[in-house]
């Protein structure tokens, strides 16, 4: 199955990513948006990574290989990485704010 825009990419979104769905229907759709073909391969290819579903990162790296460098692919990456990242640490740091005696609990 090829990839062949963001339409595509929409109706293939799980159920489970129904507010992806209506965030990516409003920006590629629904609006008059200016992105630019990487930027949107772009975001598709960051939101495929952040859903970890392998079908869909595969179809979609396939396609986006056409329009962005490995540079910008790799980029994509490390954005939803470092977005996890940061969710990671302020979970933490929000628990720990919350009972600080937690962390010694564990020791």
């Amino acid at each position: 199955m090829n990839y062949s825009g963001p339409e595509f990419l929409i109706k293939r979104l799980p159920g489970y990513a129904e507010d992806v769905r209506k965030s990516l229907h409003d920006l590629f759709i629904t609006t008059d948006s200016e992105l630019t073909i990487k930027q949107i391969y772009s975001v598709c290819l960051a939101l495929c990574y952040y859903l970890k579903n392998e079908h869909m990162l595969n179809d979609i790296r396939a396609e986006a290989k056409f329009y962005l460098e490995e540079a910008e692919a790799d980029a994509a990456k490390t954005a939803v990485i470092s977005t996890a990242i940061r969710c990671t640490y302020s979970d933490f740091f929000m628990a720990i704010e919350e009972d600080p005696d937690m962390m010694m609990e564990d020791l």
